[in-house]
C-alpha cells in the first residue's frame, strides 16, 4: 500500500497525521511522543506507527477494498438457535 502524507500537526495534545491512499483518506491520532526521531535511522517514530496502524486496518482487504473473510463453522450456517 502506498501512502501520501498530506499533513502532520499537533491538535489537543495529540499528533495528527493525515494520509491519502488507494482506499481514501485517514486522519490518524498518535501520541506526541511519536515526534521523536529513531536514533539509528533519523526517521520520526510516527512513520513506523502509521505503517503498523494502516496495515492492521487495511491489510486484510483486496484491491476493491472488500474485506477478505475466512469462513468458519460452515456446518452451523442456516441452523436455528434457541436462547
Amino acid at each position: 500500500m502506498e501512502l501520501i502524507i498530506k499533513e502532520v500537526y499537533e491538535y489537543m495534545n495529540s499528533l495528527r497525521v493525515v494520509v491519502e491512499h488507494q482506499y481514501g483518506e485517514d486522519n490518524i491520532g498518535l501520541s506526541l511522543k511519536s515526534q521523536k526521531l529513531h536514533p539509528e535511522t533519523g526517521e520520526p517514530a510516527w512513520k513506523k506507527e502509521v505503517k503498523e496502524l494502516m496495515t492492521k486496518k487495511y491489510g486484510g482487504r483486496d484491491k476493491n477494498n472488500k474485506i477478505i473473510k475466512k469462513p468458519l463453522f460452515k456446518e452451523q450456517i442456516g441452523k436455528k438457535m434457541v436462547i
